[in-house]
């Protein structure tokens, strides 16, 4: 401008802008202390409507609709803060944020082609630490120890409420005070309907849920078995039952072939119902095992024994009478090899 009559072309009265270019090309409204550029009513110190190229923007507050950056960084001297009114959204078409400390990554989220939410720590051997804020006082709820192949340990326990696949061991450190499971616990290859497990090592006693006195205890050397006031105790090489008996199994027989098995009692029956031959089975080398026979006549009949069964003076006793009963013993130490058999009373009744 080189004339007076072009610097009053700029100038209006009091009641409009100050400066007025191309309308709104740029607006100086000196009553509100606003500028506008791509608007003639400035809301803002600096109002811009359209889009701008910036070097360098140093501001106290700055408002903006939506920024386009054309490089790749927006950095700051000190404190980077967002405080929006409504949320805050990341749009990676990468699929991964990353979190940087000096242009170092030191983690990132990612989701990866299978389509897995991923969280990485990117430093070696670092941990991933869960903390937060317990009653005033800084607590680690969880850390995952990438040193060793991210084995999780919790502060204070956690509640499972489906099943627990290990596949490794588990170490307690401390006490534990009681152990709830609701659901199964399955080692890896083991069967999941009855849970199995290779070694299971206890201090000192397993208890019955909600039964103080029925439990079983343990001891070097020494195993017992509770149940009320009475227990039984291995140790040494004995079973000792304590304030107890010892109670077998008893099986009737029938028939005129029949077989004594004794894995599956201690004593047996039979009344006869014709001539008659037994057979014995069940019997494990190396071990001491018997039976006791209660023989009732149900008429005249013979009775023939294995050969293997040695009688006192090679013979076997005669066959009870018809309506006695006679009770008889049967021992062996080797398998059933040699049985001896006595008669212990004849003509009970």
């Amino acid at each position: 401008m080189t004339r007076a009559r072009d610097l009053g072309d700029f100038i209006a009265d009091g009641a409009a802008a100050e400066l007025v270019v191309d309308t709104t090309t740029l607006v100086v409204d000196s009553t509100n202390n606003r500028v506008g550029i791509g608007t003639a009513s400035p809301s803002q110190a600096l109002d811009v409507s359209g889009t701008g190229n910036f070097t360098a923007v140093t501001a106290g507050t700055l408002t903006i609709d939506d920024i386009t950056i054309n490089g790749s960084t927006i950095s700051d001297g000190g404190d980077f803060t967002l405080d929006v009114g409504g949320n805050i959204t990341l749009d990676a078409d990468g699929g991964d944020i990353f979190l940087k400390d000096n242009g170092t990554s030191i983690g990132h989220f990612e989701i990866n082609n299978s389509g897995f939410w991923d969280f990485y720590s990117d430093v070696v051997d670092a941990d991933i630490r869960f903390r937060g804020n317990d009653g005033g006082s800084s607590v680690t709820a969880l850390t995952l120890d990438m040193s060793a192949a991210g084995a999780a340990t919790f502060n204070a326990g956690g509640n499972f409420g489906g099943a627990v696949d290990v596949t490794g061991n588990i170490t307690v450190s401390g006490t534990v005070d009681g152990i709830d499971i609701a659901g199964n616990i399955n080692q890896a290859v083991k069967t999941t309907s009855s849970p199995q497990f290779a070694n299971v090592y206890i201090d000192d006693k397993i208890y019955h849920h909600a039964d103080s006195d029925t439990y079983i205890s343990f001891t070097t050397d020494t195993v017992q078995v509770y149940a009320g006031n009475s227990y039984a105790q291995f140790s040494g090489g004995m079973l000792l039952l304590n304030d107890g008996s010892l109670a077998e199994d008893y099986d009737a027989l029938s028939g005129t072939t029949p077989t004594i098995d004794v894995t599956s009692g201690g004593m047996f029956s039979l009344t006869t119902s014709g001539n008659t031959t037994f057979t014995f089975s069940g019997a494990s080398s190396g071990y001491v095992q018997g039976f006791t026979l209660q023989l009732t006549a149900g008429g005249t009949h013979t009775i023939t024994y294995p050969n293997s069964v040695d009688f006192a003076g090679g013979s076997a006793p005669d066959a009870p009478a018809s309506g006695e009963t006679d009770i008889l013993v049967f021992i062996t130490r080797d398998g059933g090899t040699t049985w001896y058999g006595a008669l212990a009373i004849d003509a009970a009744g």
